[in-house]
């Protein structure tokens, strides 16, 4: 070890050794606290800006609560199918025999549920007669009296002349969607 020369090359891999286990591992931990404080920053910039926009974000909250609370009204709340379809299978009948018409079939062919929602439906197909008039307000009556319902398919036949167009007498089988909840929605948040 009397050599100058190879002192001086065991000091340069002490220092190079050092360098390598002491001041590289000390780079990478500074460089991913730098990471953290820029994620920890980004964070904080967020907060601020939702904190500068309270008033907003409220205003905006309860004004969805508030038309949130309209769609819900449109669809009514019942524990089963069944009660559902004991409710809705007179309130048909009524908006028929107000038009004037003779229920000839109805009948539930599907109960089912919206994906992702509290929403469910059963399915009916109604076959009624009457004056052609008569089969189109209902029809009309029966979308407007009923805002959760979701006509699929309609055929209608006109089964005899009359001496005024709507005054033919016809058919008309009508499948429909009629939508509620299964239970009550949570109601919106109260800021």
């Amino acid at each position: 070890m009397s050599n100058p020369r190879t002192r001086a090359l065991l000091l340069v891999v002490a220092v190079l050794a050092g360098l390598r286990f002491a001041l590289v591992p000390w780079l990478d931990a500074q460089g991913q606290k730098r990471e953290e404080v820029q994620v920890l920053t980004q964070r904080l910039d967020r907060s601020e800006s939702l904190l500068a926009n309270k008033a907003l974000i409220q205003e905006s909250d309860k004004s969805l609560g508030v038309r949130l609370s309209a769609v819900r009204a449109r669809f009514p709340i019942h524990s089963s199918a069944e009660t559902f379809r004991l409710d809705m299978q007179p309130r048909i009948g009524e908006i028929a025999s107000l038009n004037g018409m003779t229920i000839n079939v109805f009948s539930w062919v599907l109960d089912g549920e919206v994906e992702k929602s509290e929403l469910r439906f059963v399915r009916a197909r109604v076959q009624l007669t009457g004056s052609m008039r008569a089969l189109a307000d209902f029809q009309g009556q029966l979308e407007g009296d009923l805002p959760n319902l979701l006509v699929r398919e309609v055929a209608v036949a006109a089964t005899s002349a009359g001496a005024m167009p709507g005054d033919a007498l016809g058919t008309l089988t009508l499948t429909a969607d009629l939508y509620f909840r299964a239970s009550a929605m949570p109601s919106p948040r109260k800021g």
